[in-house]
């Protein structure tokens, strides 16, 4: 989706959070506009819910193609491309039928999106994880890629890693697959925020399920499979007059639950209008999310 099509550089960022939300790992090219800094500006690459790809000779070095960060576009300033693979004079099957050697950082994340495939066979704990599996597949990266240009895009030296040219380095499945799991719970120590203890492993997300499943029934996401076992819930009712001042009457309706709905009989009715909030905590942290501004909603009713 170039900017040459007449795309903006958030057309698709709402579409690509809520794959990644379904569980959907997205591996994009970087873009061939290279060599210069800047140059991953094309959506979905620039995005955070995305893992970007750079391409790589035979002899380790980033091609002259392949796009740089950081992102300018949106003004973010992300840290892109994530990892590097292979993108030069790579076998492929071509329209028309047979196989030719292609390049760009098209023939580049196909290699990613393969050993995410292969990992998410192996530790079922990471399918459907974007952070758990970018982690994996950045963390074990070799830091090999040279860029012949030797420009420190972003500030960075692309002799330190991760860098805005090459990200994390070389996709490597052999390291990725060798990554150490102390408590056995599928994610790597490396990646997993309770390296010792098995019921928890990531910090639960922001929960965009939380709605009526009844005239008095709330009912939200389990966040079990994405933050492990450990994963509790907390639910706050106040008068929707409070919000705007951070619902100083905000009362809690359920403190550390395990279940993922709650009869409330106060549920709204003509001339009562209550807001509900949801989070989801482990022992290695939750919020309620963020305000409009960024900053971290502060309801303490449930602490």
């Amino acid at each position: 989706c170039p900017a040459s099509e007449g795309c903006d550089a958030d057309t698709l960022r709402l579409a690509f959070a809520r794959l990644r939300r379904a569980g959907v790992l997205d591996v994009d090219a970087a873009g061939n506009a290279g060599p210069q800094c800047g140059t991953v500006a094309d959506p979905p690459a620039i995005y955070a819910d995305v893992v970007s790809v750079a391409a790589t000779t035979n002899a380790n070095a980033l091609a002259g193609f392949s796009g740089r960060g950081p992102v300018t576009r949106d003004g973010s300033g992300l840290l892109k491309p994530d990892v590097s693979a292979p993108g030069v004079s790579i076998r492929s099957a071509v329209p028309g039928g047979g196989y030719g050697l292609l390049s760009g950082t098209s023939m580049a994340s196909p290699h990613v999106a393969g050993v995410a495939a292969l990992l998410w066979a192996a530790r079922p704990t990471l399918r459907g994880n974007f952070a758990l599996t970018r982690c994996a597949l950045t963390a074990s990266a070799a830091r090999t890629v040279t860029d012949p240009t030797g420009q420190s895009c972003g500030g960075i030296a692309p002799t330190v890693f991760p860098n805005a040219a090459a990200g994390a380095g070389l996709v490597d499945a052999a390291a990725a697959f060798a990554l150490a799991d102390a408590d056995g719970d599928g994610a790597p120590d490396v990646c997993d925020c309770a390296p010792a203890d098995a019921t928890a492993f990531a910090v639960p997300e922001d929960d965009w399920g939380l709605r009526f499943g009844g005239a008095t029934t709330l009912v939200w996401s389990a966040q079990a499979a994405t933050a492990g076992s450990a994963t509790r819930y907390d639910v706050v009712r106040g008068n929707i007059a409070g919000l705007p001042a951070g619902a100083p009457s905000a009362v809690c309706l359920l403190r550390r639950g395990a279940a993922t709905s709650l009869e409330d009989a106060a549920a709204p009715t003509p001339g009562r209008a209550f807001f509900y909030v949801e989070r989801a905590v482990d022992v290695c942290g939750g919020d309620y999310g963020r305000a409009s501004s960024g900053a971290t909603r502060p309801f303490t009713a449930c602490d």
